[in-house]
């Protein structure tokens, strides 16, 4: 490359270039001692045109001085994905549009309608498919390793999310041998879906915060072959029972602390802990000696919750002078936690409070949250209130929200401290215990798969209960009798190579390999549970004439100039075209500028990459990365040379807004990008806004 070398010297006032060099002069009249003298010139950028050198040079008698700069030339072209999530429900036969742009071999970009792809320049087609993609949330199953503590609380939890695991793990058929295929024939298979497919990704994983959370879940799915390790399950379970047993108190209860007193919340917590895990089934993972030690702690906590039930309706006899107070949610916890096991009426009084609580609950049950809600209908039902606990489930069907893509919900429409997906695993074991509607429960489970898809789940016992509902309710969905077909129209798609169990696929084909047969890509699931998967078109095009498309994503870039009138501060729209700026106020160096990116997400996803680029002659107020609430948003701002990104961990469904400020700092036609979104956890759900081109300047 050779470098554009701005010499400024006395001379005539004419551009002229210097014989051979490359070089170009600008002459100037002689500079007064102590004065100084603007110099303006304009440079057109070339095509293959990467990095501007401009040396200036001042000329005093035979002595003289200089000082360079470089200026990087980013291209006007730019590599773009455009994607098309692909989900298939059971037992359904669905064709999807593919686009392919000016990517069919041989066809003629001018030839397209419209202007939309003229000088698109394209590049690959890729197709990821998953034809069980169950198997993801195996993966996801928890094991909690070297966890020191001398709490019962922490004890139970670390009990609890690994004897389920475990039990989850000994009923899953082929898991061992597909363990076993993961480690040896694709460890992919177990990297985290952060790490996958970094070039179908708007940014590497490196350049993001979510390294360690990357790591930590391969870590997790590594994990897994542990659940099958009987001795070192059996021993844990073992010394954490001894400790759950020791901490707790002579009355059946345990405290926060040690020197604390009885903890009616810690309590509660760790008696319907062990209530859950015997109504699943999973006390069988037990050794016998660790079940009677199990039932001896239950039996003792049994009693302090009875104690505390009637304590509570002893309190309210006594304060409430004469009137009637409802059931709180604390009571309901405790008379949750005692549903799962045999009546003791330890205490006189606890019959008739149990029977004053249950009477409130079937008056009041509709002031609680879904959570709680689920909890009482089977407390009620439990307790031969089959009529009201059915109402509370029709109630959950008219409050359902239903989507054909991912499955049956219920919105999140107040504060917890439950997650989303433990809450709609609660309600699942509602329904499966009350109303044992299997194909309703199949769309509970389509609900809680799809979240998978686009969320991290933790490891921790939430998520060993949502794979729990997710696995060992309704049909069989690890059944392989059927096979899933892709084809694109006539032509199949071989799914032949697929990795153990999940069965995924990558394909890809290059710019010339792909013909007109590839427009329509049709899916045949014959199987009872849905399959998914993303078609990724990838190509490069001039940044200005970047085409809005949403997959998953809706996005919306507006810019506005700030003006001052009598009435204060007003945002006045600047108007843009391609390749001209329309009708709006004409910017100028000095203006302020307001970018407001506004998105919306169809559910809740982790891991979301938000980025807006900018034109070069524009330079945002906020210089300093930092995290940022708004919106319902936690997210970490980085200005970069080139645009502004965002880094969202959890969006969760809806509309939502961002927004930051530039100053313009240069004259000229300038690029102005665009607006892009992408899930980082399913690259297959991204969009991007139309690009723009700006005027600064007459």
């Amino acid at each position: 490359m050779k470098p554009v070398n701005m010499i400024v010297m006395d001379g005539p006032s004419t551009l002229r270039q210097a014989q051979g060099s490359g070089a170009y002069t600008i002459p100037m009249e002689t500079i007064q001692p102590g004065r100084s003298k603007e110099v303006r010139w304009k440079v057109k950028g070339q095509y293959d045109l990467s990095l501007l050198a401009f040396r200036f040079t001042a000329y005093a008698g035979e002595f003289s001085d200089a000082e360079q700069h470089l200026l990087p030339v980013l291209s006007s072209e730019i590599f773009m994905t455009q994607t098309l999530p692909i989900t298939v429900k059971a037992e359904t036969e669905k064709t999807f549009d593919v686009p392919l742009g000016s990517l069919i071999a041989g066809e003629d970009p001018q030839s397209l309608p419209g202007d939309s792809h003229n000088h698109e320049r394209d590049y690959s087609l890729t197709l990821n498919f998953s034809t069980n993609p169950v198997w993801y949330a195996v993966q996801a199953l928890p094991y909690l390793a070297n966890v020191k503590t001398d709490r019962a609380e922490t004890a139970f939890y670390v009990f609890y999310a690994n004897t389920l695991s475990s039990y989850i793990a000994d009923n899953i058929p082929n898991l061992l041998n597909y363990i076993k295929k993961w480690q040896i024939e694709t460890p992919d298979a177990l990297l985290s879906q952060l790490e996958k497919d970094q070039d179908l990704k708007a940014i590497m994983l490196q350049e993001t915060p979510w390294v360690l959370e990357a790591k930590s879940e391969t870590e997790q799915r590594n994990r897994i072959a542990t659940l099958f390790e009987v001795n070192t399950i059996r021993n844990q379970q073992t010394n954490a029972l001894r400790l759950i047993k020791d901490k707790q108190k002579y009355n059946g209860g345990w405290p926060w602390m040690d020197g604390m007193p009885e903890s009616p919340y810690i309590s509660t917590y760790i008696l319907s802990g062990f209530g859950k895990l015997q109504k699943m089934g999973a006390w069988s993972s037990l050794s016998k000696t660790d079940q009677n030690t199990a039932q001896s702690i239950c039996d003792k906590a049994v009693r302090y919750l009875e104690y505390e039930v009637a304590e509570t309706y002893r309190n309210m006899k006594r304060y409430s002078k004469g009137k009637d107070w409802p059931i709180g949610s604390s009571t309901l916890n405790e008379l949750y936690a005692l549903s799962f096991f045999k009546e003791q009426n330890s205490d006189k009084d606890f019959a008739k409070a149990k029977d004053y609580y249950l009477k409130s609950l079937d008056k009041e049950w509709t002031s609680f949250n879904f959570n709680q809600r689920s909890m009482g209908a089977l407390v009620l039902y439990r307790n031969g209130n089959e009529k009201t606990a059915k109402l509370m489930i029709q109630s959950f069907k008219e409050c359902a929200q239903k989507n054909e893509q991912i499955g049956m919900y219920w919105p999140k429409k107040y504060f917890s401290f439950e997650s989303h997906i433990a809450t709609h695993a609660n309600i699942m074991a509602a329904f499966a215990e009350i109303d044992q509607d299997q194909e309703m429960i199949d769309e509970l489970r389509v609900w809680l798969l799809t979240q998978k898809q686009t969320t991290m789940w933790e490891n921790s016992a939430s998520t060993a209960d949502a794979i729990y509902a997710l696995l060992m309710r309704g049909s069989d969905w690890f059944d392989e009798g059927k096979e899933v077909t892709l084809r694109f129209s006539n032509t199949p798609i071989s799914t032949e190579g697929g990795v153990a169990g999940t069965g995924f696929i990558q394909r890809r084909w290059n710019a010339s390999e792909v013909t007109q047969d590839m427009r329509q890509l049709t899916v045949n699931n014959p199987t009872p549970h849905l399959v998914w998967g993303g078609l990724f078109r990838q190509y490069f095009v001039p940044i200005d004439e970047v085409k809005s498309d949403e997959s998953g994503f809706t996005i919306k870039r507006e810019l506005f100039v700030e003006t001052v009138t009598d009435k204060g501060k007003k945002l006045v729209p600047v108007g843009y075209k391609v390749p001209e700026p329309v009708e709006g106020p004409t910017l100028q160096v000095g203006d302020k500028l307001t970018v407001k990116i506004t998105f919306t997400s169809q559910q809740d996803m982790s891991f979301v990459f938000v980025k807006d680029l900018r034109a070069a002659g524009f330079e945002p107020i906020e210089q300093i990365s930092r995290y940022e609430y708004n919106d319902q948003m936690c997210y970490y701002q980085s200005n970069t040379d080139t645009d502004m990104e965002f880094f969202i961990e959890f969006l969760p469904k809806g509309t939502h807004q961002l927004e930051y400020s530039m100053f313009v700092t240069k004259e000229g036609y300038l690029n102005n990008g665009y607006a892009l979104i992408q899930c980082q956890y399913a690259p297959e759900f991204s969009a991007y806004s139309d690009g723009m081109r700006v005027k600064v300047g007459e």
